[in-house]
């Protein structure tokens, strides 16, 4: 019995390789040409991290959730430090998944295991905290993901099934969402982004879509559906949002990455050097920079790769 589940297993995942090879065969695509990896410190490398995010000083967090930190480097990946550890005490973390830093080189960090958001300054130093409140039903919050627009922190609460949005400093504003497959609602959101109008993508996990709003949490429009087709998902999971409101969307089963226009419609994927579809190793939070540089971080990969598109 065991020997046919795993026949059958692997039966079942070459044919969805297949057909995915050939939905996203036809589409014309953003050719990223791979600049380097970063692996982390050669005496402790990057176990799953989840996350990376850039600081006004241009380097760039990135956050290694097993490890239990933070590994920070040059944006030619370049180690400098660390910072955080294991721990429920203030300026330690468990398990994190999502980063982010604001206009001042504050670091966010969506302490998923101790339920809070951590905040560190730009050098690694420990700042402030707040705890995220229960959802309804009394469960502890899971929060995965974080962004700072402005003055207001949004945050995805992944067990939940909803966002939350506090100010910097820690007093709760609003939330919005619940669990359900309807506009508005979701099935294990997990990370989020924020495009020129300040309007807010939601990746909305089980529902395999993407979800916009307002900062209200006013259902704006939706993204993708579930599929293994062009313009489809099957486990969304990272997103980020270029200088030109491009919206790119990894897929951590499928390990493609597809790039959007804010009414929804597929420009195209990422392709290599060769023009040939480009697939990861189970891509989560993914990075576009000013210099148009793209930061995918392969998380069972165990590195990020780093990308000049084009």
């Amino acid at each position: 019995m065991i020997i046919f589940n795993k026949k059958f297993i692997f039966i079942f995942f070459i044919t969805l390789l297949f057909k995915n090879y050939c939905a996203f065969g036809e589409e014309i695509p953003v050719k990223a040409t791979l600049l380097f990896e970063i692996k982390g410190p050669a005496a402790s490398p990057l176990n799953q991290p989840s996350d990376i995010a850039i600081g006004p000083n241009g380097n760039l967090y990135i956050l290694d959730g097993v490890n239990n930190r933070v590994v920070v480097t040059t944006k030619k990946g370049e180690f400098i430090k660390e910072f955080g550890k294991k721990g429920d005490q203030s300026g330690e973390l468990l398990y994190p998944l999502g980063i982010t830093t604001d206009t001042d080189g504050k670091v966010y960090i969506a302490d998923s295991g101790n339920h809070r958001i951590t905040i560190f300054d730009a050098d690694g130093n420990f700042q402030n905290q707040f705890a995220i409140k229960p959802g309804e039903e009394k469960v502890p919050a899971d929060p995965t993901d974080i962004i700072v627009v402005k003055d207001k922190c949004f945050i995805v609460d992944n067990d939940n099934h909803r966002v939350v949005v506090y100010n910097k400093k820690g007093d709760f504003i609003r939330e919005w969402g619940n669990n359900g497959r309807r506009k508005g609602e979701f099935r294990f959101p997990f990370m989020l982004a924020s495009d020129s109008k300040g309007e807010i993508y939601i990746v909305d996990v089980i529902n395999a879509r993407v979800q916009a709003f307002d900062q209200d949490g006013n259902y704006l429009r939706q993204i993708g559906l579930w599929g293994i087709k062009k313009g489809t998902f099957y486990r969304p999971k990272g997103i980020t949002i270029d200088k030109q409101d491009r919206i790119f969307v990894s897929d951590s089963f499928l390990g493609v990455i597809q790039v959007f226009n804010r009414d929804g419609e597929l420009i195209s994927l990422i392709n290599n050097e060769l023009n040939n579809r480009r697939t990861f190793i189970t891509p989560v939070g993914i990075l576009v920079d000013d210099a148009n540089h793209l930061y995918v971080v392969e998380m069972i990969a165990n590195l990020i790769e780093v990308f000049n598109l084009q």
